[in-house]
């Protein structure tokens, strides 16, 4: 049937034209319809668009209310939606923001949470712009974060927490900054090599020779007998050397055994040698051929399965690389520098078979070893061949070897290899992730430990024979011996462990390596190697998929680095090799709760900021040094348990930014001399973008530690007279950096997404690189340099020198040939030589060299040409080369020097006499021969002679006397005498046999070297120095009082009679740099340096703060600011003084970066004044150590006062009087003395104390225990001493007489009219007792009538008055 067909392929709505006219392919009207896009027959069809349903709300799934998609993509292949959500509507970060990543099934309708976190940090601001999918790897980016990704199966796999951190996620991986360390602790510790049990040494070896170099190995010629004090040793098996004092090794049944015996003497044989030792090499006998090492190599493994010699002619290098779990890698982290340790460490040997009389002696074996002739002869240094042939590499490790498989997600890392003149890097070998997790294990004891043996529980990892055991209780650094593969480990020293304590065994931070010179087994590509840091975007607002590679548009691709760093360099000698590792003892009992512990036997690197741990608990996590003053260390935080005496601390330096390593770590590597480098900072985010090389700008220079530090380009001159060239551990290139690095407009790095400055792409790491352009240059072995000329030893001398040049030493120092004639004989040469050895004028092989120490001007090559042509022996008839000359007989190469500075080498030796006869005419007799006094020595047949006179060619042809010589021809001229004749060559010793006089002291070593060739290439080379830009600032700064202190805080004026409003400082005190420079003043806010807080040192501490203010001293900018300490509250010393009256002083410096550091002064305690004593009436101070007012009583005497006080007093402390503190923490004593006894409340008790406070006074009322004193006190004077203590210890004294009189004789007073009348007598009982006594007459006269009398009679006294004992009237004595 036919059928009409309608196609809208065009896809246009046409509503123009009327119904009529539209044409095909277009249509009128149309809903809810699409186009087919169809490849079969329908295509062009309009169809159905299906609607949308509502298949779940991720609102609802996530538990958030205000979610936004700010992204998503179709996976239609997989009928899948990935959808990115987020609550955060601003720019900024926010801990607390909702952030996800799901995928919903279309299949199955479920919706999965891939990816949650803050760290995320997305933002309704900022969509996914641009989203794909390549495989299962879904790629985002959002123009605000650095480009991400994620696995979606691993994610659907192990659920939405697989992915947690920025680093899991990010496109750029993580960058492994630290370069591989080559130190490590003591290989076997359980026989100790000569560095000592836990020393550290480089952890480049030679395990290959069996002997040093000092030593050898040789056979036995007779079996050796279990427990003897001597062997044989066959002389045609034996190789190298030996000497009394060498220790001893053997070989048997392929065990290298070291013993303990050395050599103690030699015995000489026929065919062997007996060598007799001290003590003996083995217990059990030895066959014959026994394998005998003298000066055994600690080192030698048995066992080596490496290639020896596949390093011996390598400069090689390492490094590594990490590989993630989704296929990708990681940039190399920082090459190490060359391991390379020459054989001999590099020291020149020499050894001649020692002989008498020219006989060998055959105590030694024969050995012939010259290495400096050697040098001259080849012009090259033999030896210098790398002896290293096993390294231990310990590849740093950012997190544990479990965090590194979950944190980071690596699988793998790969071990890399470069040679230092090859362009590839090569593959020595991929290591499993699984298999570092084994090199550590963390277990936990099932009981306690008492000796060596210890059970464990919950072992995870791998436990190493010589493995280091760290944790709470562990002491003197324990390692293990044996593990019997279960439970069970036995250390190196006895332990005393609670159970259940948590054990780690080994250093999880880092992956020991064990390189064994084998090759590697495969070369990466040639774009890995030019790979400095991952090429992916900062940022980027477009990504597309091209040919399977994800394609960046519209992006960032660098960070900001700061225009300038502050620091200062310097050259000088390796530092001593320092980890920041110290300790001390705790000397006695440290209290709980308070900062203070009073500690001995300090011992290692001990710092402000170092970390302390102890083997006891009571030092919480993260505990500092807050200062070292004296015997006190003061922690950064209190004490949570008290530390009993014994306990052992350890310091640990916070970070490696200050480790001391290159002395061990690259024992025979130097910084070049006469050199200018350039030191520069590059630094590098997280993921290993990095800066261009940030320059120091400073002008001025710094000292420290007696070392000037300039900018950043210094000069490495040549070391002078002044260093011991025996004790000179090498030169390294120092930095100072004097104030921190800022992030600029990039910031530094902060990976906490829970902090609010949360910042993943900020400046993370920084590396050193230097700028040296002067690259090549050549060591010149020469065979002695002749200063002067040889026909004239005193022409040009300390100007120019000679020497030969032979073998590559003709290329080391070339001739200018140029510009240069047919005929031309001498030639230019402009090449500068420095001297570094110059020979000697002695046959002594220790002093035939020495070190030369260059001038300012540098030596220069002028002529080179033959020995002949240089001295015009071609045109002289009688020319005789010069003896000194190396090989001169067949007219080598002479260089031509010019010294400006200095002489270098050593004169000609000229054979000179004076003729005093001539008769006949061809003989001739001598006189002041040199350089032998007797003529016959020096002067020898064959030489000839030239002077005024003599024939040209006249030689030397008998000696006749020892003055007398013939001539080869006749003198026929008149010898004018005293005339000095020249006698060539100079014999090389007396009478030219081998054991006489040495005359001629050439050839002999040395050493010159050329410049470097300057290279047109502006490089700077990458160094080893690595580490973390946080940890650099927080040494500079010096986080927690690290390497920040205070200068001159002197208490002496915090006293407590102290007024309020006055300083406690007796001088105002600065903060110190890390230099131990002032800090200059700088108006910041907050203020650069505030009182934060004042402590006591109660448990918990008080804060007192309020009592204090600090007190800015000198404020000009560009001075050092000054400070002090104003006391706000009066104070007294108190009963509670090392608690109450002592404080913890802490500061705030503040940084105009924002950075702070905290600084401790501690403990700062109040002093103590002596107390005084207050009496009489009106009241008044009494002079300590002065008599108050003595006292009677009388008992039974009705003025007595009830409770037997006789004697008041007043005391104060040291305090201020008027504050109200005066009378605190005071007490009374006091003795009563008669005839020896003490009847004071310390003796019989019949005297007392009342002591309390009464208004501003702490009053003591002494007083008769009952009122009076007992029968036991007889009457008569009392010597009594009154006391006052306070509770410093400090006591005032004052002494009175007490008198007790149970008869007094009384004074009675009468003052009389002045009528004249006579009253007459009246009875008195007088002084003695007599009651019959009487007064004489008591006239009216206007008199005072004063009578001594125990008592009056009524009748008297109705006249007279009796007068108390203590009145001014009183005359009598009692």
């Amino acid at each position: 049937m036919a059928k009409v067909v309608n196609n809208f392929i065009k896809g246009k709505m046409n509503k123009d034209l009327d119904d009529r006219l539209i044409p095909n392919g277009e249509y009128r009207n149309a809903v809810n319809t699409q186009v087919s896009k169809s490849e079969g027959q329908n295509v062009g069809a309009l169809e159905n668009v299906l609607g949308t349903l509502k298949v779940g709300d991720f609102r609802d799934l996530a538990g958030e209310d205000d979610l936004f998609s700010i992204g998503y993509f179709a996976d239609e292949i997989n009928n899948r939606v990935f959808v990115f959500l987020t609550n955060n509507l601003t720019s900024s970060y926010d801990p607390s923001n909702a952030n996800f990543i799901y995928v919903y099934n279309a299949l199955d309708g479920v919706s999965t949470k891939l990816v949650e976190g803050a760290f995320l940090n997305f933002s309704t601001l900022f969509p996914i712009t641009g989203v794909n999918l390549l495989e299962e790897l879904l790629f985002f980016t959002d123009n605000r974060n650095q480009p991400r990704k994620i696995n979606v199966s691993l994610a659907l796999t192990n659920g939405s927490s697989y992915y947690s951190n920025e680093d899991q996620i990010s496109v750029a991986k993580y960058n492994p900054y630290k370069t591989i360390d080559l130190y490590r602790r003591s290989a076997d510790l359980t026989d100790p090599t000569p560095l000592g049990k836990h020393a550290y040494e480089t952890s480049m070896y030679d395990v290959v020779s069996k002997a040093y170099p000092d030593g050898g190995v040789g056979f036995l010629d007779l079996a050796y007998t279990g427990g003897a004090t001597s062997f044989r040793i066959t002389k045609s098996s034996f190789t190298g050397d030996f000497k009394d004092g060498l220790t001893i090794a053997y070989i048997d049944n392929g065990v290298f055994v070291k013993t303990s015996a050395t050599i103690s003497s030699v015995v000489n044989a026929a065919n062997y040698w007996t060598i007799n030792t001290t003590g003996t090499i083995s217990a059990s006998n030895l066959p014959n051929n026994t394998e005998i090492i003298f000066s055994y190599n600690d080192y030698f493994d048995i066992n080596y399965n490496g290639d020896k010699d596949f390093l011996k002619d390598k400069f090689a290098r390492f490094s590594y690389r990490f590989k993630f779990v989704d296929g990708e890698y990681s940039i190399f982290a920082p090459f190490t520098q060359e391991c390379f340790i020459p054989r001999q460490d590099g020291y020149f040997m020499y050894k001649i078979n020692p002989s008498v009389g020219g006989t060998l002696t055959n105590t030694r074996p024969p050995l012939d070893v010259e290495d400096e002739e050697e040098a001259y002869r080849s012009t090259i240094v033999d030896f210098m061949e790398n002896k290293v042939n096993k390294i231990i590499l310990r590849i740093p490790l950012p997190l544990n070897s479990t965090q590194m498989q979950s944190d980071l997600k690596v699988e793998e890392i790969d071990i890399l290899y470069k040679e230092s003149d090859g362009l590839v890097v090569n593959v020595i070998e991929t290591i499993p992730i699984t298999r570092v997790q084994q090199q550590t294990a963390t277990a936990v004891t099932a009981s306690p430990v008492s000796g060596i043996t210890a059970v464990l529980n919950n072992i995870v990892g791998g436990i190493k024979i010589g493995a280091l055991v760290s944790g709470l209780g562990i002491t003197n650094s324990p390692t293990v011996v044996a593990f019997d593969g279960v439970s069970t480990v036995t250390l190196s020293s006895s332990q005393t462990i609670l159970a259940g304590t948590n054990l780690t065994f080994g250093d999880s931070s880092v992956f020991e390596y064990e390189y064994q010179s084998t090759k590697p087994y495969k070369v990466l590509p040639s774009d890995e190697l030019t790979r400095t840091y991952d090429k992916v975007p900062v940022k980027a607002l477009a990504q597309e998929i091209i040919s399977n590679r994800v394609v960046y548009g519209n992006y960032q691709d660098k960070h900001t680095p700061p225009n300038t760093i502050d620091y200062n360099v310097a050259v000088s000698k390796k530092s001593d090799f320092n980890l920041g590792v110290g300790g001390a003892e705790v000397q006695s009992l440290a209290a709980s709760g308070q900062p203070d512990i009073v500690i001995t036997n300090l011992s290692g690197v001990y710092e402000n900021g170092a970390v302390v741990t102890a083997n006891a608990a009571g030092i919480p996590a993260g505990t500092v040094i807050s200062s070292i003053s004296g015997s006190t260390l003061t922690l950064s935080q209190n004490l949570t348990n008290a530390l009993a005496a014994g306990v052992i601390l350890t310091f640990t330096a916070p970070s490696s930014v200050r480790y001391n390593t290159s002395i061990i770590e690259y024992p025979n590597s130097s910084l070049k001399q006469k050199r200018n480098y350039q030191v520069g900072v590059v630094l590098s985010d997280r993921y290993g973008r990095q800066s261009t090389v940030v320059l120091s700008d400073t002008s001025s220079s710094v000292t420290f530690n007696n070392e000037q530090y300039l900018g950043s380009t210094v000069f490495s001159d040549y070391i002078t007279s002044e260093v011991t060239a025996l004790d000179w551990p090498g030169n390294s290139l120092k930095m100072i950096f004097n104030t921190p690095i800022s992030g600029a407009a990039t910031g530094l790095y902060n990976g906490d997404p829970t902090s609010s400055d949360y910042n993943p792409l900020g400046w993370y790491s920084y590396k050193i690189v230097v700028k040296q352009t002067e690259q090549e240059y050549y060591n010149v072995y020469l065979p002695g340099v002749m200063a002067a000329y040889p026909e004239d030893p005193t022409k040009e001398l300390g100007k120019t020198s000679h020497t030969v040049l032979i073998n590559d030493n003709i290329n080391k120092v070339p001739r200018d040939l140029t510009e240069v004639g047919p005929e031309q004989k001498l030639f230019r040469s402009s090449i500068i030589l420095h001297g570094r050895v110059e020979n000697l004028n002695s046959s002594v092989v220790d002093e035939n060299n020495i070190q030369y120490y260059p001038g300012i001007l540098s030596p220069t090559v002028s002529v080179i040409a033959t020995d002949n042509d240089l001295f015009n022996g071609n045109d002289v008839r009688d020319f005789v080369p010069a003896a000194e000359f190396y090989s001169v007989a067949s007219n080598p190469l002479i260089a031509r020097i010019t010294t400006p500075s200095k002489q270098y080498g050593i004169p000609a030796v000229l054979t000179t006499a004076e003729i005093t006869a001539n008769s006949p005419a061809n003989r001739i007799t001598v006189a002041n021969s040199s350089p032998d006094a007797t003529a016959s020595n020096c002067i020898r047949p064959g030489m000839t002679i030239t002077g005024p006179g003599v024939p040209p060619g006249t030689t030397i042809t008998t000696i006749v006397s020892a003055t007398t010589f013939e001539l080869s021809q006749d003198i026929t001229a008149t010898i004018t005498p005293a005339t000095t004749y020249t006698f060539s060559p100079t014999q090389l010793t007396a009478g030219g046999l081998p054991g006489g006089t040495r005359y001629i002291n050439m050839p002999q070593l040395a050493v010159m070297e050329t410049d470097g060739v300057d290279s047109n290439l502006d490089i700077f080379w990458e160094t080893t120095t690595t580490g973390l830009i946080s940890e650099l600032n927080q040494a500079i700064l010096g986080g927690t009082a690290d390497s920040v202190s205070i200068d001159s805080f002197n208490a002496s004026l915090f006293t407590e009679d102290l007024a309020v409003n006055n300083n406690i400082l007796s001088a105002n005190f600065k903060i110190l740099d890390q230099f131990g420079n002032s800090v200059n003043y700088q108006a910041t806010t907050p203020p650069q340096v505030q009182l934060e807080k004042v402590e006591d040192f109660n448990n918990p501490p008080n804060d007192v703060t309020s009592k204090f203010e600090l007190v800015n001293a000198v404020t000009t900018p560009g001075l050092p600011g000054q400070y002090n300490i104003k006391l706000l509250d009066a104070m007294y010393y108190s009963y509670q003084h090392e608690t109450k009256d002592t404080f913890n002083f802490i500061f705030k410096v503040n940084y105009p970066n924002g950075v702070e550091t905290l600084l401790s002064q501690s403990p700062v305690a109040l002093i103590n004044k002596p107390p005084k004593i207050f009496g009489g009436s009106p009241i008044a101070q009494i002079t300590c150590g002065t008599a108050a007012s003595n006292e009677t009583w009388i008992p039974g005497d009705a003025g007595n006062p009830a409770d037997g006080t006789f004697k008041t007093l007043q005391g104060q402390n040291g305090a201020i009087g008027l504050t109200g503190l005066a009378n605190k923490d005071l007490t009374w004593s006091i003795t009563v003395v008669k005839d020896g006894v003490d009847y004071g409340p310390a003796g019989e008790n019949y005297v007392k104390i009342d002591q309390s406070a009464v208004n501003i006074y702490w009053q003591g009322k002494f007083y008769f225990n009952g009122g009076n004193p007992p029968n036991d006190m007889a009457d008569g004077a009392y010597a009594c001493t009154a006391t006052i203590q306070d509770a410093g210890g400090s006591t005032c004294t004052t002494t009175f007489t007490l008198n007790i009189d149970r008869t007094p004789c009384y004074t009675f007073t009468y003052v009389s009219t002045n009528d004249g009348t006579n009253l007459g007598s009246f009875t008195i009982t007088d002084c003695d007792g007599d009651p019959t006594a009487s007064t004489p007459n008591i006239i009216n006269n206007g008199n005072l009538y004063s009578i001594c009398a125990r008592s009056m009679s009524a009748a008297g006294l109705v006249y007279f008055t009796q007068q108390p004992l203590n009145s001014p009237l009183s005359v009598c004595n009692n």
